[in-house]
């Protein structure tokens, strides 16, 4: 197992979010440190990834509904 997310783990964990800018913000906002790939997509090292999570998905961001 490779020591960072795959792009398909991090896509799921950002789901719907899909451009690389809005994924790095919100993993940050979560609370992860997350580097920069040359490609601009986003680097998450899975100890920090289970560290923090303890192996459970964070579920995507929550958004809040209209009233």
């Amino acid at each position: 197992m490779p020591p960072y997310l795959s792009d398909s783990e991090v896509d799921g964990i950002c789901r719907p979010l899909t451009q690389h800018f809005a994924q790095i913000r919100f993993l940050r906002r979560i609370g992860l440190r997350v580097e920069r790939r040359p490609d601009g997509s986003p680097l998450v090292w899975r100890n920090d990834w289970e560290r923090q999570h303890n192996g459970k998905p964070a579920g995507g961001p929550k958004w809040s509904k209209v009233a």
